[in-house]
């Protein structure tokens, strides 16, 4: 361990076998003994030495002369990356990993604004993923020569462990006759509305375990992190407390890292599975997603198989269709095509994800899939997702005091209070096992309209075009360090095609459930995001 920097490449590596790039720490801090509560024996966490307090380099005298040689630009970027890690000259090869050296996505933002500045390059933080050496970055940078994973890797990927073999027995097909259940995403926005919703349809002594892994530098227990995350939303109920089981776990790892006989009796115990675990990210590309997003589902299924098999609801997304077909997307598990059309890590990792529960479902698995689009805030109470692209946008707008002049843009939402009732409901009917269900907004509200809103409200004063929008959301993000609004506008290019989508979603399934089950679909109108509006800023 590097004690100036608290970095270690060798760490690094040793855990990379074991855990997804994203979750390898970049610092570390070396003990000669586990701090310990004398009363308890457990870890004391107040007595942990810090990471080391890395000194700031200046970057601002980083130059490079025009016409400079490949490895003119290589010395340069070696300096950069130096200067940005605070690491000593001559830390950074031209193979050195970005990220083995201290690298996180907020230094890789910095990172993407200094290249422009220097080398009048754009790059994307997605690219110093695909690209994290001095070498390839500015090898890439040269050519432009995009990197990403081959369709054949992606078709490789989409197939079930061999392992993973649903049993002949079967829990009951209904989740009202389930006494426990196994959710993934509680500490998620949709997790904790369905959480709620499966404490409040199901009686008192069942019990919902819920798979967390604790984030890193988080002292928080997985209890407490549930309990918080649903009181965020104004969800938590005292009666829950007991009925909450949180199980200390990692999707991305084989039986969720845990032991053969602890993941033998899970399996046995559970009678009922929601998995809702996302890693919704538009920066990251498809081998950062891969292990949360397809070795998770993949893990899920063999708890699914394993002793006895259990239903599942699964929830998907309309991002495994490329969208701009004239044809519509129906609701069916017919989208082998649509993988050589994909572009973006997310929908990559969900068309594998949902190849991989199509596999299971010939088996003989019971699965129910859904495949929502946006999911938007609660139709009554108007809490929202922060982390909504959508609601950036529109939050970024309030920000800046403008909204971009653009006619195209269109917001599609389903709010998650009739997602979750939906999803709860039909898992109260075994029916419902084999079918998939696009929920997509048949009228998506244009952006105009919400952004007249923010104008009448007096949160924005003007319009102006796309390219002065995104100008001020770089200007502004620099002048208050308000680094969402920087990945914002780096992203816009990737997540624009949600909100240009005129593609046509069957949904016909879909409506003929919910009319079954005699439940109304609310309005997304003005009215709707007004509520938001309301809600956020006038409270």
């Amino acid at each position: 361990i590097d004690p100036k920097t608290g970095t270690c490449v060798e760490l690094r590596e040793r855990l990379r076998p074991y855990l997804a790039d994203y979750m390898i720490p970049s610092i570390y801090v070396e003990l000669d003994e586990i701090p310990l509560n004398p009363t308890t024996g457990k870890l004391n966490r107040k007595l942990l030495s810090s990471p080391t307090r890395q000194e700031e380099y200046e970057v601002g005298d980083i130059q490079l002369a025009e016409g400079a040689s490949e490895e003119e630009q290589k010395k340069v970027m070696r300096t950069l990356w130096e200067r940005i890690l605070s690491l000593e000259e001559g830390s950074i090869k031209d193979e050195s990993n970005f990220f083995d050296y201290g690298g996180h996505s907020l230094l890789a933002v910095r990172l993407t604004l200094l290249v422009e500045k220097i080398y009048q390059v754009q790059v994307m933080v997605k690219e110093i993923y695909e690209h994290p050496t001095v070498s390839d970055l500015i090898n890439y940078m040269n050519d432009h020569t995009r990197s990403v994973p081959t369709q054949v890797s992606l078709r490789d990927d989409a197939v079930l462990d061999r392992e993973i073999i649903p049993a002949p027995d079967q829990k009951p097909l209904s989740l009202y006759g389930a006494r426990a259940i196994f959710l993934t995403g509680a500490t998620g926005f949709l997790g904790a509305f369905l959480l709620e919703q499966i404490l409040q349809s199901t009686e008192d002594h069942v019990r919902v375990c819920c798979l967390t892994r604790k984030k890193s530098g988080d002292e928080t227990d997985s209890d407490e992190r549930i309990k918080s995350n649903l009181k965020n939303y104004g969800l938590w109920d005292d009666t829950f407390k007991h009925r909450i089981v949180s199980l200390a776990g990692d999707l991305s790892q084989k039986r969720f890292g845990l032991t053969q006989p602890e993941f033998d009796q899970l399996a046995k115990d559970i009678d009922f599975i929601f998995h809702c675990a996302a890693f919704v990210n538009y920066v990251y590309t498809y081998p950062v997603l891969k292990p949360h997003t397809v070795d998770g589902t993949q893990e899920i299924l063999r708890l699914a198989s394993t002793a006895v098999s259990k239903p599942i609801h699964y929830i998907s997304t309309n991002g495994i269709f490329p969208g701009g077909d004239k044809t519509p997307y129906w609701e069916n598990n017919e989208i082998d095509s649509f993988i050589d059309r994909l572009e973006d890590g997310y929908g990559q990792a969900k068309w594998v994800a949902e190849k991989l529960v199509w596999e299971a479902v010939a088996m003989g698995l019971p699965v129910c899939l859904f495949r929502p689009g946006n999911i938007g805030h609660h139709s009554i109470t108007g809490v929202v997702n922060p982390n909504d692209f959508q609601f950036l946008i529109i939050d970024a707008c309030t920000k800046i005091k403008c909204a971009p002049d653009n006619d195209k843009w269109a917001f599609e939402m389903t709010p998650v209070d009739f997602l979750v009732k939906a999803i709860v409901r039909f898992a109260g009917d075994p029916s419902h096992f084999g079918q998939v269900y696009n929920i997509v907004q048949s009228e998506a509200t244009l952006a105009r309209a919400v952004f007249d809103l923010l104008l009448d409200k007096k949160l924005i004063s003007e319009y102006v075009s796309l390219d002065e929008w995104i100008s001020r959301l770089y200007a502004r993000a620099e002048e208050t360090d308000d680094y969402i609004l920087n990945v914002l506008a780096e992203s816009l290019s990737d997540v624009e095609q949600y909100l240009i989508d005129d593609s046509i979603y069957d949904c016909s399934q879909f409506n003929k459930a919910i009319k079954n089950c005699r439940i109304d679909r609310p309005l997304t109108d003005k009215d709707y995001f007004e509520k938001l509006v309301n809600i956020t800023y006038e409270s």
